[in-house]
């Protein structure tokens, strides 16, 4: 029996595209629905009962984006925002509803997904943040019970729909960018080793420096808590003991704006002492001054392609305990605090 996927081979259009059709939602011209009906004619395609008009299932249209975090972590976070503003603008493009769903615990997480889905409140589900140590128990509840989902960060132990950056290359890239600018001393900064994300970018980092002839052990990733003070005491008591950095990679936006701070509290010169470079643009960013270095993902075309990669899931059921992972390019995006070379070179 043909599927939504060979519908849209046929006509050389996207799944979503399709499925766009198929409901009448969102905008595609004439010349598009005419190859997509005319697939539809040949394939001989019938809708699932699942598709058909009326049935509830149907008159859901909503997709539900769930964080298994804090609120705080969430809220105060711009790679978050920036990723919400994609699903946001998608989710209209298509003609879906949008739910957004915080859990303190992966159990509240699965418990509220499942209860969603079975009371046919929810269509799909986008996964964000999700802990390492929570992604099993996660991922096999939804797909025991058949719940279509896109996890946005990879999983390499599970078939699954995925999307994320290469973060070992963006750390990697991230850490080189700083040694080509002439630091040495370099550390990476972070509120918490739990997540894949993290780990894959200091692996990357690592190997940048092992690369450059440096030393590339735990000894440069320096952990802290969340709150200012612990990134205070962090690296002043990393400065202790004979140790310096004259380089820090940030895991967040907002911890690199937090370094600049502690930069300036210590009268540290932002980029001739120390480079500051940090992880997922915000507009604060460029906005200050020094301007502040990262590597970037755009959230929006994140969200974008996460809810065509779960409206191509939906359409196809089957293929829940399938692998499709899809990896989006990141950017270097080179400020005045990591512009050391330049710096020298205009005071020469």
């Amino acid at each position: 029996m043909p599927t939504v996927r060979d519908i849209a081979r046929a006509a050389g259009v996207s799944p979503a595209t399709v499925s766009r059709v198929l409901t009448g939602k969102g905008n595609t011209s004439s010349e598009v629905n005419e190859k997509v009906e005319k697939a539809i004619r040949e394939l001989g395609y019938v809708p699932s009962p699942k598709a058909k008009p009326n049935t509830p299932a149907a008159q859901s249209r909503t997709i539900c984006y769930t964080i298994a975090r804090e609120p705080s972590e969430i809220f105060g976070n711009p790679y978050y925002s920036n990723v919400l503003l994609g699903l946001s603008n998608a989710t209209q493009k298509y003609g879906y509803d949008l739910q957004i769903s915080a859990f303190r615990s992966v159990d509240q997480q699965i418990e509220k997904c499942l209860t969603l889905y079975r009371n046919k409140r929810v269509d799909g589900f986008i996964l964000s943040g999700v802990m390492s140590a929570d992604k099993s128990s996660l991922i096999q509840s939804l797909q025991q019970n058949s719940i279509p989902f896109v996890m946005i960060g990879r999983s390499l132990q599970h078939n699954i729909f995925c999307i994320h950056s290469d973060n070992f290359r963006d750390g990697y890239v991230t850490a080189q960018h700083l040694l080509d600018e002439g630091y040495r001393r370099i550390v990476f900064l972070t509120e918490s080793l739990d997540v894949d994300v993290v780990r894959d970018r200091i692996g990357g980092y690592k190997q940048a420096l092992h690369s450059n002839g440096l030393e590339a052990g735990d000894d440069g990733v320096v952990l802290c808590g969340s709150e200012e003070a612990d990134m205070i005491a962090a690296l002043d008591e990393y400065n202790s003991g004979g140790r310096s950095f004259d380089a820090i990679i940030a895991a967040d936006s907002v911890l690199a704006l937090g370094v600049l701070k502690y930069c300036r509290d210590r009268d540290l010169r932002v980029p001739e002492d120390v480079g500051i470079i940090g992880f997922n643009d915000a507009g604060f960013l460029s906005k200050i001054s020094p301007s502040i270095s990262c590597t970037t993902i755009r959230g929006e075309h994140l969200g974008l392609e996460a809810l065509e990669m779960l409206i191509e899931l939906m359409d196809d059921p089957e293929r829940i305990n399938k692998n499709k992972t899809v990896t989006l390019p990141s950017e270097l995006i080179v400020r005045q605090s990591t512009q050391r070379r330049k710096h020298s070179t205009s005071h020469t």
